[in-house]
């Protein structure tokens, strides 16, 4: 078991080496603010408060935090649907937007930086962890089908290996002032 063990990482690292980090390409069809979303956002990983900030800096355009996210949601459209859905699949996603449900901008600022907390406490897991945890309680699929998916022996795997992850991100959380009575 060790050896397989040691063998299957080993591996993998070759792998990551000669092939490297998968990057994803800009797609035709963007506007010039898209443009700066996709390099901020795609390219260089920064979440969407980042982006918001850095691109009012440039004096790129004069418009609101809602405006802004109504292009970020956009732009992961366009480039979903120009490369896939995979090509969006470990970024935070696009935000969800609160037409008349009387968010202030304060309000979708807050929620834009905990979408950002719970991105980096998400990349303290293994690949094979998010993916099950995305799979298994965020898209509702059966333990059977997740442990198919990820490799996994059996449902028994992905109910212990998914409930000690929450564990997990949930100290990663509080590490990140975070509290749980916070929405």
């Amino acid at each position: 078991t060790w050896l397989v063990t040691v063998v299957h990482h080993e591996t993998i690292d070759w792998v990551r080496h000669r092939e490297g980090r998968h990057r994803v390409r800009m797609p035709s069809g963007l506007s010039p603010l898209q443009n700066q979303i996709f390099k901020y956002v795609f390219d260089e990983r920064r979440s969407h408060v980042e982006a918001y900030e850095l691109i009012r800096q440039h004096g790129t355009g004069d418009f609101g935090f809602s405006d802004f996210l109504r292009e970020v949601a956009e732009t992961y459209h366009v480039v979903e649907h120009a490369l896939g859905k995979a090509a969006t699949h470990y970024l935070p996603g696009p935000p969800v937007l609160t037409e008349g449900t009387g968010a202030t901008v304060e309000d979708e600022i807050i929620a834009a930086e905990r979408a950002g907390q719970l991105n980096a406490a998400l990349q303290v897991l293994p690949p094979d962890e998010r993916l099950a945890i995305q799979l298994f309680i965020v898209d509702d699929v059966g333990a059977d089908r997740v442990a198919r998916i990820v490799g996994w022996p059996n449902a028994k795997a992905v109910y212990n290996r998914v409930y000690r992850a929450l564990q997990v991100l949930r100290k990663e959380l509080e590490r990140a002032g975070v509290d749980r009575t916070d929405q």
